[in-house]
């Protein structure tokens, strides 16, 4: 029933005003689950390795969350006045009221709030949201008219839409567009970077800077829309003032953050390598001699052992020893003379080799 049937205007129940992304609040908790259990494995991980681990796993976590956060909070450009204005179209009345405006990927969120909230014998609070999508302002706008919302959130809907007082209003929407893309690339790269770290941390390194990048040019991408002012708002003859919001902020400063983690992971690769293994928990490489890749063969449990007599000429296989004898391999024999008798011994297999072949 409404005044297109000749009753009066019904007008719907208002929904509750709501200012956190159900989105949001998914992400966030997602995130703080993983770094739970994260938590929980530290106290197996022993000595230094222990602090090591929760810096990186914390900062790891802090720049995916603000990454993924960001694609779906309402706050990238915020604005907000407070002003008497008229509260139905075609009435007298007016009202004192803070009205705000939020400018995020997904579209722009209008609130009205009474000052006080109670006024005209109702409560005056309201928070509607409105889409980027094709034909999508358009849409709500036509829902809002049928609901009856009050004139201050229709007059600002209605500058968003295509054929509205902003007539580029078409760069807003690509601003957000891209920069949405941007965000999303840079979380695929946070998770390759995620994998580097583990195998090879330079590489690492390279990617935790495309990753900055990318958050930068997401940041540079939303700002045109305030390095040049695409109309004036005003309600009430009395204009409402846009300014950047915290995610453009919080996005700003963890690119710089993935920058300053970028250049000092290469940094300690190039000037300090070993200090690098150790805070990623790396096996140094050892390079085994080849005496001791003989004395790592000989076990206790092995009574069977190679002793070998220094010759000029050739290594002699000479008598089979006993655990006992074992403690002196070592010390009878000078580690340069046995490297040569090694390798004397390889290169004639060699010869054998090729000649059974041919």
């Amino acid at each position: 029933m409404g005044i297109r049937y000749s009753f009066p205007p019904f007008y719907a129940e208002r929904r509750t005003p709501v200012m956190v992304s159900f989105d949001d609040v998914i992400t966030i908790s997602v995130f703080c689950v993983v770094g739970l259990a994260f938590l929980l494995i530290l106290p197996g991980i022993r000595g230094r390795s222990r602090l090591y681990w929760l810096i990186r796993i914390t900062l790891s976590l802090f720049i995916g969350l603000v990454i993924i956060d960001t694609n779906f909070r309402y706050d990238w450009e915020t604005g907000s006045m407070e002003t008497e204005i008229n509260y139905r179209a075609a009435e007298r009345r007016t009202i004192r009221a803070h009205v705000g405006m939020i400018v995020s990927f997904t579209g722009i969120n209008v609130t009205l709030r009474g000052l006080p909230i109670n006024q005209l014998n109702e409560t005056i609070n309201y928070n509607e949201h409105f889409s980027w999508h094709p034909k999508g302002i358009e849409a709500d706008l036509h829902d809002g008219l049928e609901r009856g919302l009050p004139t201050p959130i229709l007059h600002l809907a209605e500058i968003f839409t295509l054929n509205g007082a902003c007539t580029n209003i078409r760069l807003y929407m690509l601003a957000t567009y891209y920069a949405s893309i941007l965000m999303w690339v840079a979380f695929t790269l946070w998770v390759f970077t995620n994998g580097l770290f583990m195998i090879l941390p330079h590489y690492g390194a390279y990617g935790l800077l495309l990753t900055g990048t990318f958050m930068s040019l997401a940041v540079i991408s939303f700002g045109t829309t305030i390095s040049d002012p695409i109309c004036q708002i005003q309600l009430n003859n009395q204009p409402l003032m846009m300014e950047l919001g915290s995610s453009f902020w919080l996005t700003l400063i963890t690119a710089l953050l993935c920058y300053f983690l970028g250049i000092m992971v290469w940094i300690l690769h190039h000037k300090y390598p070993s200090k690098l293994k150790e805070i990623f928990d790396l096996e140094k490489d050892k390079e085994e001699h080849p005496f001791e890749m003989m004395t790592n063969l000989i076990t206790p449990y092995n009574k069977q052992a190679f002793v070998v007599e220094n010759n000029d000429s050739s290594c002699n296989v000479c008598m089979n020893v006993d655990q006992s004898g074992l403690s002196n391999f070592g010390g009878s024999l000078q580690e340069s003379k046995l490297h040569n008798c090694f390798a004397d011994r390889m290169t004639d297999a060699d010869k054998t080799m090729g000649a059974t072949r041919l």
